[in-house]
């Protein structure tokens, strides 16, 4: 059995979260630093050319509804905005590196379906509950990052429990990672997102998107999250290591105030607009 101050000792020998390459902490730098046109990021991006092919791939994803293809990288910028090109930024390079690892290509594509779900009920709300869509789609691209290095550090562990997602008597995955390690993927994502600076509401969705509860800042964004999480589960982008939806999923539309034929609609759009995420896109 793994605990924090083994996990911790063996992930800072191994040199800790991996560095960005330089030119995306450039780009993390000048998106915290507020004094950077659009033009110089676009410049400043197609300095790594991947990343910039990563950055049109994703502004032409269903999550912006563009009626066009985006070809034009300031543009691809403006529509994705900032702050979910921060969580790219974030996400992308970890997920490209270490997508050889068995579970890890799984979860990239329910992160990114999880991200869409999340902007499109953000979308629904934005008047009722006065969030701002960028941060619940960020929120929902990032809420699985500690999984990644769960999968680096307790690869035996999380190997079992890819063998155990189908059953259903398995309990959720957070609550078998806090059972068997003492502490799960929400802690250890609290603490990736700590070192790169995220404001209050962003470490609340990443440590309580499973008790959302809990949350101390912008509470509905943390129920956006974790509703986006619960709803990309049930159209099919499972995790690698869960398979079911939870409960809490009623909790979480009572919290909300959305009734059940509204649910359905956003359940029919999520669908729609997910068909164009793909599986294996990194």
């Amino acid at each position: 059995m793994l605990n924090i101050p083994d996990f911790f000792e063996s992930f800072d020998r191994r040199g800790g979260f991996p560095a960005l390459p330089e030119v995306i902490s450039e780009i993390v730098h000048e998106i915290d630093a507020e004094r950077i046109s659009i033009v110089d990021l676009a410049r400043l991006v197609q300095k790594d050319m991947s990343f910039a092919v990563q950055i049109l791939a994703h502004a032409n994803s269903p999550a912006y509804n563009m009626p066009n293809r985006v070809t034009n990288l300031s543009l691809a910028l403006q529509i994705i905005g900032l702050r979910p090109l921060k969580a790219l930024c974030l996400t992308i390079p970890l997920f490209t590196r270490f997508k050889h690892i068995m579970g890890l290509p799984e979860l990239w594509y329910h992160s990114r379906v999880t991200a869409l779900c999340t902007r499109i009920a953000a979308e629904k709300f934005r008047q009722t509950l006065q969030v701002d869509v960028e941060v619940a789609e960020t929120l929902g691209l990032i809420h699985d990052i500690g999984k990644v290095f769960l999968f680096l550090e307790a690869d035996e562990f999380m190997q079992c429990q890819m063998q155990l997602a189908d059953d259903p008597q398995t309990l959720p995955d957070w609550k078998r990672e806090r059972k068997a390690l003492r502490f799960d993927h929400s802690f250890i994502g609290t603490r990736f997102g700590r070192k790169f600076n995220l404001p209050p509401a962003m470490l609340d969705a990443l440590l309580y998107h499973h008790e959302p509860e809990k949350a101390q800042y912008q509470q509905e964004l943390v129920y956006l999250c974790a509703l986006g999480d619960q709803v990309a589960t049930m159209i099919g982008a499972i995790h690698p290591d869960f398979r079911f939806v939870e409960p809490q999923i009623l909790e979480i539309q009572k919290r909300l105030g959305l009734l059940p034929v509204h649910f359905q609609d956003l359940l029919q759009e999520c669908v729609r607009r997910s068909l164009g995420i793909s599986l294996i896109e990194t």
